[in-house]
């Protein structure tokens, strides 16, 4: 299928992505799952013509820290690839948004037909673009939830947008079972070990370790669920009340009362994880208050 002629390739080297992100301060580096993932993706292949991209699926429940793990191993790697591109694959229509912004950098589009691009021919001349250039490259499709369920409203096909090119990774991040069963190996992300989790809620609460702290902080870890997300939100809550920083073993009694308004602080943090990390807070959220 021929592109439209306002489709003049360019030599693209960067990183695409629609929103800026950033691994939080108190990213908790967690080696062991780093390495799965540099076995499913690593070094480029031997002899790979006509094998398609290497993909790789990281999972699991929402907050525990899945799209700050794959950031992290991003910025660890990218020099390895010619370009990066990351995509909120949340929806069908973030998907194409992206790939329609993604063509753009792509490709050298008159600023006159820009509004004038198809989806289609965005992703059709995307795809195209990598099966005639060199180079390597990786696709993270960051929120990727709704796929491979046909029956499902809002079901996406996300085979449809990768290139069938062998030089190309692919991670997709997801809280989905179904999408975890797409490759024989998915990175499985639980929630942190307790002396993490300790260290994460005390460091974004601008608290030092002490004995007496310890005890207490070990407490609230366990009644957040040692989740990355709600530690964060529920520390960044500490930081920004005096009392509480004074009296840490107050928070608990304040969480108890008061834990929808606690967690629900979410805004500051929107910018550190990224809109699609924090959409799956509802889920994490309605979980640990149902269980407390």
């Amino acid at each position: 299928i021929p592109l439209p002629l306002f489709f003049s390739p360019c030599d693209y080297h960067g990183h695409y992505a629609y929103s800026s992100l950033r691994v939080v301060l108190t990213f908790v580096s967690r080696p062991t799952l780093h390495d799965k993932l540099r076995e499913q993706i690593g070094p480029p292949r031997a002899d790979a013509d006509g094998q398609g991209p290497r993909i790789a699926v990281v999972w699991g429940i929402g907050g525990v820290g899945k799209s700050q793990l794959v950031l992290d191993y991003h910025l660890r790697h990218r020099h390895e690839y010619s370009a990066s591109f990351w995509v909120d694959a949340s929806r069908k229509q973030t998907i194409d948004r992206d790939f329609l912004a993604i063509s753009k950098v792509l490709f050298n589009v008159p600023d006159s037909t820009k509004d004038d691009v198809r989806v289609e021919d965005a992703i059709l001349a995307v795809k195209k673009w990598f099966s005639g250039g060199s180079g390597r490259w990786i696709f993270v499709f960051d929120g990727a939830d709704n796929i491979g369920e046909p029956a499902l409203e809002g079901n996406v096909d996300i085979t449809h947008y990768f290139p069938d090119v062998s030089s190309i990774d692919i991670i997709l991040v997801s809280r989905s079972g179904r999408v975890a069963k797409m490759v024989h190996e998915p990175v499985r992300v639980a929630e942190l070990e307790t002396e993490q989790a300790k260290h994460l809620f005390l460091a974004r609460a601008g608290l030092g370790p002490t004995i007496a702290r310890d005890a207490i902080a070990e407490e609230i870890v366990t009644t957040l669920g040692c989740l990355a997300l709600a530690l964060s939100l529920s520390g960044t809550y500490v930081s920004k009340t005096a009392r509480l920083k004074k009296n840490l073993d107050e928070y608990l009694k304040e969480y108890r009362q008061r834990r929808k308004q606690i967690l629900s602080r979410k805004p500051a943090l929107v910018k550190e994880y990224g809109e699609s990390v924090l959409t799956t807070w509802e889920t994490t959220y309605d979980a640990i208050v149902q269980g407390g």
